[in-house]
Parts: C-alpha cells; structure tokens; sequence
C-alpha cells in the first residue's frame, strides 16, 4: 500500500479527468491497482484540496472487508471530508464487490464518495465506467496535457511509465563494485568522521548553485566507504534527519540515492531510510514506499526502518511527520 501525502487543488470536469489524475499524483501509471483520492477542506473555507492519496494491489476477496476497514481508517484519521476511487486494471467493472464495501465503509463513516470508477490502465483514450451508474462512461483525457500535470511540473515532480520505472531509478551498481566498496568498508581502521556527510553535501550544494551549474562531485570507493562508516553512527544519522528539514534536503536526497545504488547491503539500508523521510515529507509516498523496502531487505533491524513503516501504514501527514522529526532531534 502505498500512500501520497499531497495538498494540492484539482479541477474534475468529468471521469476521464479524474483517472488522468492518477498517475500524476502516484508519480507512475499503476497497474492492477485500487486508488483512493481524499479530499479534505481547507482552514478558513474556500475549496477543498487533495489529501494522502493511497495505492493499493488488489487483495483476494477473502481479504476485500480487511482493505476497506483500513482505508477507512486512514481516511477518517485525516479528517478527509470525501474520497475518489478508480480501480484500474481487469475486466471492466471488475472487483465490484470490493469497490462496494469500501464505499459503504466510507459511507458509514461520513465520508461522501462522489465517483467510484474503473479503467483498464490510466492511459490516453482508455475508457472509464462508474460503478454506480452503468450509462456513465467515457474515455481518459491526456494525462501529460491535464491542468494537474503541468503544475506538478512545474512543482518538479517526475513520472514514470510504471512503477518498474521507478524502482528502477535504485538499481544497486554491478556485483563487483559493491563486493570492492564492502571491502574497502570491512578492513577501515579509522572513526565516523562526522563531518564528512556535511562536507559532501556542500560540495554537491555548491555545484548546483553556480553559473551556470557544475556536476556534481564525483563519488569514489574511498568517499563511498567513508561516507557508509559515517551512517553507522547513531549521532551521524540524527543529524542527517536534521538535514531533511533544510534547504539542503533536496541536494541530501540525491546523496541517499547515489549511496542506495553504491552501497553493499547491510550498508544501504540507511540511505535508503534517509531517502524514505526525504521523499515522504515531499510527498512522494511511492518512492518512500520503495526506499523503505530496500532498507527493511538490507537490514532487518533498522530501527528508523521500523518507525517509517508505521508512518507509512497510518499515511502520516507530512507535517505531523516532519514535527516528529523535529520533536526526536529536539
């Protein structure tokens, strides 16, 4: 289950806008998937805005009461005064009985459902039918032309054509290379430096921000082994949390990616961590989501691993999370 925790307005004209919608607020076109939109009001009135957005596989059927139990929960726990859902993929109108019980659960709970919809992939020219209104049809709209992409554009957000695509983006690098690195990582005699991660990421800071921008700074087995010693420090991996909270989270996220690819397990599982909270409090609940699987694989006992499951399973918003952050390194 995967969920975006996103504020963001989005104008609907029909169905076909609204599975447009989808793969621009995953980040990626899902894929035999149940999407559920909420929709919470603003302060002080005025329109309402998109809420957590939340991604889930189809369960067995014996498991459908279970699913909309928890989407309940999430959704009522967000205060979100409506959802949207679109079940994408199967036979048209599949899963209605799981489609029926999330909408009578959210019903009963207060939470309007204005359209429950189905198509077979959130493409251009794919047709959409309502669950609840078999003469309501129509086709999908350009997902790359709508209103909602072109601002999450020019918000910086990046979508894939699957989520493949961007799990694809954490590939680890050739065998030989990690075996190297763990190595060089096994047979260091020296300390966590702690300045070293700071070092690095002005360095990378500092290319960006020049004129015009530089690459960024090289990353060599030397670097990459220290960098991994430094992460093992309790200490050290406070203070990067800190850093997720400053100007310098984004050029920090893209350090934890390098090091996700770099890194020999049980290494990587930190900067995948690091990754997870980055991309989380940006609101991109997928890469969270896939970070975090990375982490849990690489080393089981991770403990920010553990505390950024539960976030993920209560679709935490990202200011409660982010005043987590600053509460635990307060």
């Amino acid at each position: 289950m995967t969920p975006t925790p996103l504020r963001t307005t989005l104008a609907l004209h029909d169905g076909g806008d609204l599975v447009a919608a989808v793969p621009n607020l995953l980040g990626f076109h899902p894929v035999d998937s149940l999407v559920l939109i909420t929709v919470v009001e603003r302060r002080g009135g005025g329109d309402a805005a998109i809420g957590t957005v939340i991604r889930a596989d189809i369960p067995v059927p014996e498991d459908y009461g279970g699913m909309a139990r928890h989407l309940t929960e999430i959704t009522t726990g967000h205060s979100a005064s409506a959802a949207f859902l679109v079940l994408v993929g199967g036979e048209r109108l599949a899963h209605k009985d799981l489609v029926r019980r999330v909408v009578v659960n959210l019903e009963a709970a207060s939470v309007t459902v204005p359209h429950a919809l189905w198509a077979p992939a959130t493409v251009e020219g794919q047709p959409w039918w309502c669950y609840a209104d078999c003469a309501c049809t129509g086709t999908v709209v350009d997902p790359d032309t709508s209103a909602l992409a072109v601002a999450m554009t020019v918000a910086g957000a990046v979508r894939y054509p699957d989520r493949q695509s961007l799990a694809d983006t954490l590939t680890p690098d050739p065998r030989v290379d990690l075996a190297r690195r763990a190595a060089l990582i096994r047979s260091a005699t020296t300390p966590p430096d702690p300045s070293l991660i700071d070092e690095t990421i002005s360095e990378m800071f500092a290319a960006g921000a020049s004129d015009p921008p530089a690459p960024e700074p090289e990353l060599d087995d030397d670097l990459v082994a220290g960098l991994a010693i430094a992460l093992s420090d309790a200490d050290i991996r406070g203070h990067c949390l800190t850093i997720a909270l400053t100007e310098r989270a984004g050029v920090a996220e893209r350090l934890w990616t390098r090091l996700v690819r770099m890194l020999p397990d049980p290494h990587r599982s930190v900067p995948a961590c690091l990754l997870a909270v980055h991309a989380y409090l940006r609101g991109d609940g997928a890469l969270a989501q896939m970070a975090l699987e990375l982490a849990n694989a690489a080393d089981a006992d991770n403990n920010l691993a553990a505390l950024m499951r539960a976030c993920l399973e209560r679709a935490l918003p990202p200011d409660e999370f982010r005043d987590m952050i600053t509460r635990s390194i307060g």
